[in-house]
């Protein structure tokens, strides 16, 4: 069948993104539920695999509830009326919120009217909204009869792209709409219902339950304000979550179709002796969508509004000092302290006062540092505001709270023979090579490294850490002064190394996945000052993975040895250093390379005319290498495993290495 979906030019412009966010839209599809007297909602995010790139986490958001569903009869009045009332109260719009997340819609359902069911589903994309303000088009709805309970689903897709979302950031899927986070944000917004079994919601078929997020049964207050000289009561609902931070919000609601709708939020800074998280639904009368202080919570125009608000931030601080008394008498006493921090200088922010004052409220349980009067708390109380002040800091002071005396004890004698200073800047750079040969390891030898295109670009990143072919590359800069030698080198490798490794050849090692053979040879210069009449010009060229270094590339380097050697626009006074790498070595390979000089196993050749070498290393060699160097360097300095992931986006965030390359965690 088709029917026509109408327009109303006055307010498409605003339906596709009225609310401030995606998040705050798709309540709009929950709330409708609610009110379609549904008692359990299914809600499936389905998100992308880490290897799909994407630009968006997620790919579609379903949303299924057992409410009353829409018979076919009333399905053009009540769901194509763009911009008309379909409800006895609101805009009319909320039904198509889900085109603030995606373009196209899907919507099927199951309603009954006079004893009969049918079932209804058709499919909407928001450009038939956008493209015109004036015209009515048709649809295609798939109709029949149907036995089943009632029911209305929505199938959001096409999720909005990176460009789309620049034109319009409301568009932005939220994180409160992430799975990780998606339950507890449900809970949060519908605590009441879900306390009461009024509502039951699944997220991916597991049930948004009290128990996963409440610390403790909500508390209940009730208390009477004056407003415009009338005596209006209001009604406190003190909901104690689990949360990561303390996170303390008073939130106003109203009455909207049968379900308590929020007006307006408030963020509260108390001094509480936790950092859990706490919800305060404010429910009133006087918060009726039809009053002025409806409108005026957020201003402080309107006086009635003003002291309703300041009234019931009052009760929620009374509520907190009644409930925890022992804290605010501790706080009260603690203030008036000789050694608090907070007497003699301002504290950076009311967030600074309320963290220290919890530290010392509960080293004050352990320790009655006040109470006995002990003097250590003249260290204490600043060493804790200094480590409130400087989160590195923190850290460093929980690893010492851990090490054992006789380990103090030697670092007091290392600090008595050796600066600070040298001793983290020696184990640092230790430590972040030692990091780096484990991403390189990843890239060259792991299963991702031959899945993934992202292995073109480590000529790049060799670049940039010269030293693993000798400790005096350390510190050495990306340079090239001579642009007519590069040129002439350039020629040379176009000559020499523009081939396909083949069987014959027997330099070709097997490459099951299509990318990995795109991948070309790789190659840089570098220029080496090493005094004030010496430069050392470094050749270093990088065998794809699916060549390996054989008699031909042997023979090939050789002739690039010779033409450099022979060939004028060479300078004399130079020394060139060529290097050769790959995954793997042949056998013809390995019996050549070490065998010029026994002292150097990896220096395949010197002229004897002139200052140039070749050296030939297998990737392993070099990794393995560096790592005893490292370790005799830092007598086994013990460092935690590398996050490779995190290593890649902090240290080579412009190289293009994308999302498949960070699947190794």
């Amino acid at each position: 069948m088709t029917t026509y979906f109408t327009t109303n030019g006055r307010v498409i412009s605003d339906l596709l993104a009225s609310y401030s966010n995606t998040f705050l839209a798709f309540l709009e599809l929950v709330n409708n539920s609610i009110q379609a007297k549904a008692t359990r909602i299914d809600i499936t995010i389905d998100e992308y695999a880490l290897e799909e790139i994407s630009p968006t986490p997620t790919k579609a958001i379903t949303i299924v509830d057992n409410g009353e569903g829409v018979f076919f009869d009333d399905v053009e009045h009540k769901l194509f009326d763009i911009g008309t009332v379909s409800k006895a109260t609101g805009k009319g719009i909320g039904r198509f919120a889900a085109f603030q997340i995606g373009k196209t819609v899907s919507i099927e359902t199951v309603g009954e009217k006079n004893g009969k069911k049918t079932k209804t589903a058709f499919t909407l994309n928001s450009k038939i909204i956008s493209t015109s303000h004036t015209k009515d088009y048709p649809i295609n709805i798939d109709n029949e009869p149907s036995t089943s309970d009632t029911y209305y689903k929505v199938i959001i897709q096409d999720l909005y792209t990176a460009d789309e979302i620049t034109e319009n950031p409301k568009r932005k899927i939220s994180k409160q709409l992430l799975l990780e986070n998606i339950r507890r944000e449900l809970f949060l917004c519908y605590s009441d219902l879900i306390l009461q079994s009024s509502i039951h919601i699944f997220v991916n078929n597991r049930e948004v339950l009290t128990k996963d997020f409440l610390i403790e049964p909500a508390a209940h207050k009730t208390f009477i304000c004056k407003v415009d000289g009338h005596d209006i009561t209001g009604n406190l609902t003190f909901i104690h979550y689990i949360s990561n931070k303390q996170k303390i919000r008073s939130i106003y609601r109203t009455e909207n179709n049968g379900i308590k709708s929020q007006i307006y939020t408030e963020s509260l800074s108390l001094d509480l002796p936790n950092d859990d998280g706490w919800n305060i639904l404010v429910d009133a009368d006087v918060l009726d969508a039809t009053t002025g202080l409806f409108r005026n919570l957020d201003t402080e125009l309107d006086e009635g509004a003003k002291n309703f608000k300041q009234k019931t931030n009052e009760e929620i601080r009374r509520y907190f000092m009644e409930k925890f008394p022992d804290y605010y008498n501790f706080s009260k006493k603690l203030q008036k302290d000789a050694y608090y921090p907070y007497r003699s200088q301002e504290a950076p922010s009311q967030a600074h006062v309320i963290t220290f004052n919890q530290i010392a409220y509960y080293l004050e349980n352990e320790y009655k540092l006040l109470r006995k009067n002990i003097d250590t708390r003249k260290i204490i109380y600043p060493l804790i505001n200094l480590a409130i002040a400087n989160g590195d800091l923190r850290t460093i002071l929980s690893y010492f709270t851990n090490l054992n005396p006789a380990i103090i004890k030697k670092f007091k004698e290392l600090l008595d023979t050796v600066d600070l200073e040298n001793v983290i800047e020696f184990s640092t750079d230790i430590a972040k090579k030692t990091s780096f040969l484990d991403f390189l390891n990843t890239i060259i030898y792991s299963d991702i490294s031959k899945k993934v295109k992202e292995r073109s670009e480590l000529h790049k990143i060799i670049e940039n850490n010269l030293w693993l072919f000798g400790e005096q590359y350390v510190n050495t800069l990306k340079l090239f002064s001579d642009k007519n030698l590069q040129n002439n080198l350039q020629e040379l490798r176009a000559a020499y190394f523009s081939y396909e490794p083949t069987i014959s050849d027997e330099n070709l090692i097997e490459c099951a996945d299509a990318k990995i053979k795109d991948i070309t040879d790789l190659f840089f210069f570098n220029e080496n000052i090493i005094n004030d009449t010496q430069r050392e010009i470094m050749i270093v060229e990088l065998k794809a993975p699916c060549c390996a270094i054989g008699q031909k590339e042997l023979n090939q380097v050789d002739r690039y040895l010779y033409d450099i050697e022979q060939k004028g626009c060479f300078a004399k006074n130079l020394s060139y250093k060529i290097i050769l790498v790959s995954s793997e070595l042949r056998n013809f390979a390995k019996s050549k390379v070490g065998q010029f000089d026994k002292a150097d196993k990896h220096l395949y050749t010197r002229s004897q005319n002139a200052n140039i070498s070749i050296y030939v290393y297998q990737w392993s060699d070099i990794i393995a290498e560096n790592r005893r160097r490292l370790s005799f360097l830092g007598n086994a300095l013990k460092v935690k495993d590398t996050n490779i992931q995190k290593f890649i986006k902090e240290k080579y965030p412009d190289y293009g290495i994308k999302k498949a390359v960070l699947l190794d965690e």
